[in-house]
């Protein structure tokens, strides 16, 4: 790698830094650059998905039923593999959002006039 630095003045008295290095040199600058570009922008995304679902918007499968009054875990499990309601499973415990839930009501609403 070449790197060269030198320091000159300007036409209008103003003092200028050059700084000169060879093509392998600035490429590797660049990806490194991008790189840490790439690795903020997702750590933005995230931090920008975690506040835009907040944590009581994933509830328990008694209060979605309570919102949607199917009994059947058949229908629940038709709800979830349609993609009609999000939901989040972890181990044994299944959380769905009342978001989706209640999107999912407004989708079906029959208006009648």
């Amino acid at each position: 790698m070449i790197v060269l630095a030198f320091s000159f003045t300007a036409t209008n008295q103003t003092k200028m830094n050059v700084i000169v290095f060879d093509s392998v040199a600035y490429n590797s600058l660049l990806n490194e650059l991008f790189a840490r570009f790439k690795k903020t922008i997702k750590e933005a995304q995230a931090e920008s998905l975690a506040k835009s679902l907040p944590e009581e918007d994933w509830i328990s499968p008694e209060e979605a039923k309570k919102l949607l009054p199917y009994k059947s875990k058949a229908k629940w499990k038709e709800l979830r593999v349609t993609g009609a309601v999000r939901f989040s499973k972890f181990g044994r415990k299944t959380r769905y959002s009342k978001k989706s839930i209640l999107n999912f009501l407004n989708k079906n609403v029959i208006d009648l006039n």
